[in-house]
């Protein structure tokens, strides 16, 4: 995978979400890792307060890996979302949308989340090294279910994000 790219958001605001069409900046970041795109779209988002903060993180050097960021978390805007592009490949990318950091009203002390797979309907490959082949109408986003995404037992996951640890990172303010 590459950078990944975040944002802690308000309730309201929706990075991604299975059989809905991906945004420009969402389908930009997962076919050629750009996101000037996703970052407009992010500043916007800012501007109608729906958006707080914005990170990064680098690509993985080696697998398996750990990569850390910080980034800051209000009760107006409690939740987190990310995306990483999975390279090569036609307009894959892994991430979550809309990840509660709070329980109520009360602050989460830690959350593992299961990476999975996504197709962000812009681009007819089935495999990694696929030619582009564009798709119009744009397709909906959905899980990735090509054979080298599925296992004996079912789907399999891209990576399981071990527990986000609140003790030092994020920074969670109200």
């Amino acid at each position: 995978m590459t950078r990944l790219f975040g944002v802690t958001h308000a309730r309201r605001y929706v990075l991604f979400r299975d059989g809905n069409t991906a945004s420009s900046g969402v389908i930009l970041m997962a076919e050629n890792g750009r996101d000037t795109v996703l970052q407009a779209e992010w500043a916007e988002a800012a501007r109608k307060d729906r958006v707080r903060a914005l990170f990064e993180a680098a690509d993985l050097a080696v697998l398996p890996g750990a990569v850390s960021v910080k980034f800051e978390a209000t009760a107006e805007q409690p939740h987190v979302s990310f995306v990483s592009m999975i390279a090569p490949s036609p307009d894959w990318f892994s991430g979550v949308s809309s990840v509660a950091l709070q329980e109520g009203e009360v602050w989460r002390d830690s959350i593992t989340v299961q990476l999975w797979g996504w197709d962000a309907g812009s681009d007819n490959g089935e495999t990694h090294d696929s030619e582009n082949a564009e798709v119009q109408p744009r397709q909906s986003v959905r899980l990735l279910t090509a054979p080298q995404f599925l296992g004996e037992e079912g789907l399999k996951g891209m990576r399981r994000l071990r527990p986000i640890d609140f003790a030092g990172s994020p920074t969670l303010t109200e």
